[in-house]
């Protein structure tokens, strides 16, 4: 199915309103034809010198009243075109009974009601598809933003967080406004076109085929400038994904920027993407510029050739077309030609949206890597061990991180992750959360292989700190409530507590109601990082994960984090990877991890004592005494 087709699909979710909004749109189009109408006893009665004759006085309404119900009535017996014909015939009786006084006052009453009426349908019809544009927006937003929520890690290291962020922001908006407003446009310009041409067609069908002739010009133009403007809007969008991922890029490493002093290099790479920005939009704008112009030499090129053709049928007469059907025949040809215009300059616009929802679609359409399978079920506790059975993995074809990685972790054990950097720890972890799968093998908790463990249901079973550790910006209270929507006041501080990070919070000037900036840039490191082990104790989950947990302390705040991460180690399971001897000295069981596998595994004396990695290690300090 093509994206237009299941953005419609997606639309028609509010049939309800789209069905109340057509409504008063055919109404307004209805009415935009009975207000051209006026034109004919106006022409016919008014604007032509009468001979002084009587009229009759009887009131204006019955009479019309009874020239409809006839006209009605012949409608139901004989057809539409017995209709037209009662109908006209009415009229002209109605303009010869009655003096031009009366009938001027008739119709300036009726056509104030039926452009008020008009009005205010008008503004129905676009308030309902206002409502259904916002709510097409915003379902949009949603979906892809859920969407995100099931991707796996490859995905986001694949798009940059810029690019990500423009699909959900500009490429929706420009859906949005663009596709459903657009649609809606060419719909109610399209019927107003097509009532109006019936009109024409009814005065004189011989003159509207003539002026056909011009319809193949148009077309050709419209789909040469549909062509090109599609081409540069979306190397706009494009373009715009890749100026929101530079702005991105540089807020998030603004610390190496500056470091570095490369802020003019950025901005020359910045005005290379504006430049091309302004290039495509220009190219874009030029194009679409050209609609107008051309669209209206070619509307007083049928009109000037009309009036043409029509004046001279009257001159010559040549045919039974009057002066006033002539008047109402242009007025009809007149009003049709704005919707014309419209529709073109709609049907360029929605080129733009088209390219928007192939952006939005390229996206929706990849399927997670990671998720559920059926036969996924719930598990809440960890009764026994966790067991990595001959686990291979690898981020880049061909260079495999993990090889045959096989261990075991009992229930209540902690044990510690070794090794030179690269030999794959984090990514042990990252298996363990389903951030990705083995390419071979399996991961098991209590004899379950986890990809038959539901992903929610595994990751609240597991909790972790990682060595970049990620805070969000709002206040310090908010981020450690982070790991549990229903904490209380007296569960954050617990939890603060034996991070040892109360005590600093108190320090700062609004305590735990501090914001901590972007990404946690308002305090120092330490203190982040004692953030991040208070939000996992506020979790208390089954199996804890540290990644370098105590990297960033200092010595005395990482002693003293230390003997909480100890207590609070006691009879729980936990791996643990670290470069800090201080980290793992009391761990019973150490796998030392060589080449993507287990080498060595033991306590701390008995590792040491083999004289193996675990020793040159040791001996080479890539295991710190602090």
């Amino acid at each position: 199915m093509s994206p237009y087709l299941k953005f419609l699909k997606t639309s028609l979710r509010y049939w309800p309103k789209i069905i109340a909004g057509l409504f008063f749109m055919s109404l307004f189009v209805v009415l935009s034809g009975m207000s051209i109408g006026m034109l004919y006893p106006i022409a016919q009665k008014i604007l032509v010198a009468q001979p002084d004759v009587s009229y009759e006085e009887n009131p204006i309404l019955p009479q019309i009243g009874d020239y409809l119900t006839f006209s009605l009535r012949q409608l139901r017996k004989e057809g539409y075109e017995a209709f037209f014909s009662a109908l006209k015939a009415g009229l002209d009786e109605f303009l010869l009974k009655n003096s031009p006084l009366r009938i001027l006052r008739a119709v300036i009453t009726v056509a104030f009601f039926i452009f008020l009426l008009k009005s205010l349908v008008d503004y129905l019809h676009r308030l309902i598809f206002a409502d259904v544009e916002q709510s097409v927006i915003k379902h949009y937003q949603e979906m892809i933003f859920d969407h995100y929520s099931e991707m796996s890690m490859d995905f986001f290291q694949k798009y940059r967080i810029g690019e990500l962020t423009s699909r959900i922001t500009s490429d929706v908006s420009l859906v949005g406004f663009t596709a459903l407003g657009a649609l809606i446009e060419i719909i109610r310009n399209i019927l107003l076109v097509v009532f109006y041409l019936v009109i024409a067609i009814a005065i004189n069908f011989q003159l509207t085929l003539i002026a056909c002739v011009f319809i193949p010009i148009m077309s050709f133009i419209s789909r040469w400038m549909t062509k090109r403007i599609r081409k540069y809007i979306s190397r706009t969008q494009d373009t715009w994904a890749l100026v929101n991922s530079k702005v991105q890029e540089i807020g998030t490493n603004i610390k190496v920027v500056l470091s570095f002093g490369t802020f003019e290099r950025e901005k020359k790479s910045f005005r290379i993407l504006t430049g091309a920005l302004k290039k495509n939009n220009f190219k874009r704008i030029g194009i679409d510029s050209l609609t107008r112009p051309v669209s209206d030499f070619l509307n007083m090129a049928v009109v000037l050739f009309l009036i043409w053709i029509g004046g001279k049928m009257i001159i010559e007469k040549t045919s039974g077309f009057s002066p006033a059907a002539f008047f109402v025949y242009l007025g009809a040809v007149l009003s049709l030609m704005h919707p014309v215009k419209v529709v073109v300059q709609k049907w360029n616009e929605l080129q733009g949206a088209l390219v928007g929802l192939d952006r939005i679609y390229s996206i929706l359409d990849i399927e997670p890597k990671i998720k559920d399978s059926q036969e996924a079920v719930e598990k809440e506790d960890f009764r026994d061990e966790i067991f990595f059975d001959s686990v291979c993995f690898s981020y880049v074809e061909g260079k495999d991180v993990l090889k045959n990685l096989t261990f075991r972790i009992k229930k209540g054990e902690t044990a510690a992750l070794v090794g030179k950097s690269g030999v794959g720890k984090t990514t042990v972890l990252e298996l363990m959360m389903r951030f990705y799968d083995p390419l071979s093998g399996a991961i098991y908790i209590d004899g379950i292989d986890i990809k038959k463990i539901k992903i929610a249901s595994l990751r609240k079973l597991i909790g972790s700190v990682s060595q970049d550790v990620l805070l969000f910006y709002d206040t310090i209270e908010n981020n450690i409530a982070y790991a549990k929507d229903d904490a209380d006041w007296e569960q954050i501080q617990k939890a603060s507590k034996i991070a040892n990070a109360d005590e600093f919070i108190r320090d700062l000037p609004r305590g735990y109601d501090t914001i901590v900036g972007e990404r946690g840039t308002h305090i120092s490191g330490g203190q982040r990082q004692r953030i991040a082990i208070a939000r996992a104790v506020l979790q208390n989950p089954k199996i804890l994960l540290f990644d370098e947990a105590t990297s960033s302390l200092d010595n005395e705040s990482e002693r003293k984090v230390q003997e909480s991460i100890d207590n609070l180690l006691k009879d729980r399971t936990a791996i643990v990877v670290a470069h800090r001897l201080s980290t793992i000295k009391n761990v019973k069981r150490i796998f030392v991890m060589q080449e993507g596998a287990v080498a060595e595994s033991g306590s701390h004396d008995e590792l040491y004592e083999k004289k193996g990695i675990y020793r040159q290690l040791y001996d080479s300090h890539e295991l710190l005494e602090t």
